[in-house]
């Protein structure tokens, strides 16, 4: 249903952003690297906002074009809709969950996740798997960016950057009608450089 409504909106370019960075989560190992990521990132993005020690579960997925979390993820395959992102805060709140994400109607273009096996699947029945990105476009994203690997420190950072660069759009906007083309590219510059 979400998505549907997310196809029916007029689109134009992305003019605002949201950085969710959770470099030091409570309960997991650090991610020094992102607060460099973050920064490198945030001229490539509209009129963007970063939330830190703020990102509470409710408040992530309201009114902004583009949102890009930075943090760390965890995948079930015990309970696919347990799956979550770890954000600030106490360990036992301080996520956003695949069931979460769902339940949040989202008017957003476009979600990056740049953390691990975002879009690593779970199945829940043969033909159908649920994670982080497939929650993230039935919330209402039309697009969304996730991993099925191990986000290294490196490739995360050139390839978020370059995905960005090529969106640069009109107006300091993102065209994001070009996300998938732009992380194709992204990647194949990324395979050049390291065959």
């Amino acid at each position: 249903m979400a998505a549907r409504k997310a196809a029916a909106r007029p689109r134009g370019p992305a003019r605002t952003g949201l950085v969710v960075l959770v470099d030091a989560p409570a309960g997991a190992g650090a991610l020094d690297h992102l607060g460099e990521q973050t920064r490198r990132l945030l001229p490539l993005l509209p009129r963007s906002t970063v939330l830190t020690d703020d990102a509470v579960p409710a408040a992530v997925l309201q009114a902004h074009d583009v949102v890009h979390f930075a943090c760390h993820a965890v995948g079930s395959s015990d309970g696919p809709s347990t799956g979550h992102l770890v954000l600030a805060g106490p360990p036992e709140t301080a996520r956003l969950s695949v069931a979460g994400i769902r339940r949040q109607p989202v008017l957003g273009e476009l979600v990056v996740l740049t953390a691990c096996g975002t879009g690593h699947p779970y199945a829940i029945a043969p033909e159908e798997s649920t994670n982080l990105t497939t929650a993230s476009h039935r919330a209402g994203f039309r697009h969304v960016i996730g991993t099925l690997w191990p986000a290294t420190e490196l490739a995360e950072r050139q390839i978020a950057e370059d995905v960005y660069r090529n969106m640069a759009g009109p107006e300091d906007g993102l065209d994001v009608s070009r996300a998938a083309s732009a992380l194709r590219d992204a990647l194949l510059r990324k395979r050049a450089a390291y065959p």
